[in-house]
């Protein structure tokens, strides 16, 4: 517990004294700067919890440091919460590992940020069977990033148990719909079904040029063809193992279950939709934060000391694997790390 709270202590201050660092920064921080009241902030741009909390803070100091303190702060403790359960820390320093690896520590977080770690609380509420809670937890997220929606499914998957042959005839079926979806010009008709207007039309019918043009739509430089691929190769070394060892799970520790069913759908979601809307891979991020908890579990199975090595050293390897990855996707952007103490960079943050 002292552990984890100081490295998100660390993580907290390097969030708060960054400047012109990580992506979405010229839109977060004009959105702030550039606003004072009600009317100019509550413009559509984004979701009312994150547009509040920024007039809030900007009726309090002007001062966008002291929002990005408050708001990592935010994203920060409601992982704290949830990762400082005991029932839900097989093994902390694994998890650190994988939580910086996957998100950089949150250090340069956006609103679907704060979104997960909110989601990522409401497990409690999925694990206690409290519907309304869940429920209202999710749409506190929705507030802050209206992609949570899509983790209301979670709820209901607590009842079930299934079989690793069913888990893996799910995943390959979903692999299969996906790859036949793709080959159809589905999206637009999703856009008509959904009747998208405004903004979330608009973002949809850019992400759709920008996957034509070979690019992704999360701003990457990596063509979404290829980025999809590493995306599932990545998946399958990470869930087989899962789902090998499934029963020893499930008597290890007893909510596992649960969670094994979170990350297995969440996975069906990503090869089903992310070939039709590329922008849905960001959407699945709320169901694939839950593999900071089981892999650290793995470690913990076999009797053999020689073996939990092994399983650490391979956990390592991907979790540099995948933070190379992250830094890679937007290098321009992550590095140098600037601060409020440094001289302003020539960075191209559009």
């Amino acid at each position: 517990m002292l552990l984890g709270g100081l490295v998100m202590l660390l993580f907290m201050i390097l969030g708060t004294i960054k400047w012109e660092t990580g992506t979405d920064w010229l839109n977060y921080h004009d959105f702030f700067t550039d606003k004072a009241t009600w009317d100019e902030f509550n413009n559509g741009d984004f979701e009312l919890g994150y547009t509040a909390l920024s007039y809030i803070i900007r009726g309090i100091s002007g001062s966008y440091t002291l929002f990005l303190s408050v708001f990592i702060f935010l994203v920060l403790i409601f992982k704290f919460l949830f990762f400082c359960s005991t029932r839900f820390l097989p093994h902390l320093l694994i998890t650190l590992l994988l939580y910086y690896s996957f998100f950089i520590g949150d250090v340069f977080a956006t609103r679907q940020a704060l979104a997960i770690s909110i989601t990522l609380y409401s497990t409690k509420y999925i694990l206690s069977r409290q519907l309304p809670l869940f429920v209202l937890t999710v749409y506190i997220a929705c507030l802050f990033h209206v992609t949570a929606l899509i983790f209301l499914p979670a709820y209901f998957l607590y009842s079930f148990t299934f079989s690793r042959k069913t888990l893996l005839f799910g995943l390959a079926s979903s692999a299969l719909l996906g790859f036949v979806l793709s080959s159809l010009p589905i999206a637009s008709m999703i856009s008509q079904a959904l009747a998208l207007q405004g903004r979330l039309g608009e973002r949809l019918d850019i992400y759709s040029v920008l996957s034509d043009q070979g690019d992704d739509p999360t701003g990457s430089s990596i063509d979404p063809k290829v980025s999809y691929i590493l995306a599932l190769s990545r998946r399958v070394v990470i869930i087989l193992p899962i789902v090998v060892v499934l029963n020893q799970l499930r008597a290890r520790f007893p909510h596992s279950n649960v969670l094994v069913n979170i990350v297995v759908f969440g996975n069906m979601l990503y090869l089903i939709l992310t070939p039709i809307l590329p922008v849905m891979k960001r959407a699945t991020a709320y169901y694939d934060a839950y593999e900071l908890i089981l892999l650290p579990s793995l470690v913990l199975l076999p009797k053999s000391r020689w073996m939990q090595y092994l399983i650490w050293l391979v956990i390592t390897i991907y979790s540099l694997s995948k933070l190379t990855s992250v830094l890679l996707h937007f290098w321009d952007l992550y590095t140098p790390f600037n601060t409020i103490f440094d001289s302003p960079i020539n960075r191209n943050l559009r």
